[in-house]
């Protein structure tokens, strides 16, 4: 059966020396902020991210487990040399939790390799709060080191981001940690035990998993229709590509979905302002007196059809899913390059305020161990530029050819116009007699109004129909990436040495290009506009 939602990451980070008093009152913290997790996103599988350190780590392991939660387990080395910093008893706890774990691996480096062990164990810390949407911390609330690896320091990981001498800028709402205070037997503070969520910005975290539950709850419940596989099936038998797939495959569905959804609405918006233009014509130079009560009914219509569409977030989810299969494609390619890149660090600075949860999914996706480059060179050039080659032409003809048939379209009902206008010029000073005449009981003067007035309504609603579709700008932006994937595949057959930096570059500048078009078509949300 295949899994299309993206899971709930909780990070652990603690203190190895618990006081023996205390464990229970701990656990009882963790259960119940799980458990309230659970409740609170029915529709989102929760994982636990968690490198099994003594202490802490393996309580809330312990927790996760008695709860069905799967333990994804980043060692900070291999397991014989990791076992070598517990005790007897702290290994036998820890040998029974290693082989209940989903999966088990060694973290990556993030910084330049040092020899020391603590730079291993700092490591595991930042991959835990690089990977998981929030970070269970057991602490006492002292400050950490700059270049230290302890559970301060995971802490500021997760809240500051702090572990790159030359790190991208960090959105503002992107961080959330919950603090459990706990004391240690090592310390000299008595503390009760209690939980306190921080956050970068109030109510970030919630917003980020309300976003997330929402889309599994979409992906539970609906087919997403046809699949599109991003590599030959061969090569997504690996874990985190199969995961990376199978997202990919509902984002794209359900943005199609919303998009059609979405059109359909523009559509029927424009239609609803010109039988409103239309009622109001004919109640008030025909005297029809029912078509008043029409109009009332259509208004009421209108907005009901508003209120709908405000609520179930047609327009954004159509942008944000475009944007999430856009990341999953990208790192679905970056992976099977076997480039450690995560792609969401190389969003605008917009796309990681208004996208945090992406990034988010992304990463938890991307839980697993360093990826190895085991796709050909040339299958990566076939179905990434080749394939975004052959799309933004076609994207860019098709938009082309809409964009004219606006502009005909456009053309013709101002014509329309001017000639409706040149004959009521007309008759009203050349011939009076005429356009005084009455054609079943209504003067022509009075038909030629209310025809006019349609005109003009027809002419003002199509040109806002397909205004919101900005089909200039999009059949510019397809030229623009048309020229430059024409490019990279020239250059990737010219000099094979710079392949990597070369998908790299195309990958910032297909998320560039993706944050602009969200920009632009935030703009051109389905407005109650009568």
């Amino acid at each position: 059966m295949m899994n299309q939602t993206v899971p709930i990451v909780i990070g652990v980070t603690g203190h190895r020396d618990i006081r023996p008093q205390d464990v229970s009152s701990l656990e009882q913290a963790v259960r119940d902020f799980l458990l309230q997790l659970k409740k609170d996103y029915p529709h989102s599988p929760v994982r636990m991210l968690n490198s099994l350190a003594a202490g802490a780590d393996t309580l809330c392991a312990r927790v996760a487990l008695s709860l069905s939660i799967p333990l994804y387990c980043p060692l900070p080395m291999e397991k014989t040399e990791y076992r070598k910093d517990f005790t007897p008893e702290q290994a036998e706890e820890f040998d029974s939790l290693y082989i209940k774990a989903e999966q088990v691996f060694v973290s990556p480096f993030t910084e330049p390799e040092q020899p020391e062990r603590d730079y291993l164990y700092r490591q595991a810390g930042i991959y835990v709060a690089a990977h998981c949407h929030v970070l269970l911390a057991l602490w006492d609330g002292a400050p950490g080191k700059k270049s230290g690896c302890g559970t301060a320091e995971a802490v500021d990981f997760m809240l500051k981001g702090n572990y790159l001498d030359r790190k991208p800028f960090r959105a503002g709402n992107d961080g959330a940690v919950l603090h459990i205070a706990t004391p240690r037997v090592s310390g000299q503070n008595v503390f009760p035990i209690c939980a306190t969520l921080l956050e970068n910005e109030p109510g970030s975290l919630a917003r980020e998993l309300t976003q997330t539950d929402r889309f599994n709850a979409k992906a539970a419940k609906e087919n997403p229709g046809k699949t599109y596989l991003l590599l030959p099936e061969k090569y997504l038998h690996n874990s985190v590509r199969n995961r990376l797939q199978q997202v990919y495959d509902a984002a794209d569905g359900f943005s199609v979905k919303c998009q059609k959804q979405y059109l359909k609405i523009l559509g029927l918006f424009a239609v609803f302002g010109v039988i409103l233009v239309l009622l109001y014509l004919m109640y008030d130079e025909l005297d029809l007196s029912n078509c008043l009560a029409g109009y009332g009914i259509a208004v009421g219509l209108y907005a009901l059809g508003y209120l709908l569409l405000t609520r179930f977030h047609q327009h954004e989810n159509y942008l944000q899913y475009r944007s999430l299969a856009e990341a999953l494609r990208i790192q679905l390619y970056f992976h099977a390059l076997g480039m450690p890149d995560q792609v969401c660090d190389d969003f605008t600075w917009t796309q990681k305020q208004d996208a945090t949860w992406i990034k988010k999914a992304v990463n938890s996706l991307l839980i697993g161990p360093v990826p190895n480059r085991d796709v050909p060179w040339q299958q990566i050039k076939t179905a990434w530029v080749e394939g975004q080659l052959t799309y933004h032409t076609k994207a860019f003809r098709r938009n082309k050819a809409k964009h004219k048939k606006q502009q005909r379209i456009t053309r013709a009902m101002v014509v329309c116009t001017l000639l409706t206008w040149a004959t009521v010029s007309l008759l009203e000073y050349a011939f009076p007699v005429v356009i005084s005449s009455a054609f079943w009981g209504l003067s022509l003067r009075t038909l030629l109004k209310v025809f006019w007035g349609c005109l003009s309504a027809v002419t003002v609603f199509v040109s806002g129909y397909y205004g919101k579709l900005s089909l200039e700008r999009k059949s510019s932006d397809h030229k623009k990436m048309e020229l430059l994937f024409a490019q990279a595949l020239r250059q990737f057959n010219e000099t094979a040495a710079l392949q990597p930096e070369l998908f790299r570059q195309l990958g910032r500048e297909e998320l560039i290009e993706n944050g602009n078009w969200v920009s632009y078509c935030q703009e051109n949300t389905p407005d109650f506009s009568v």
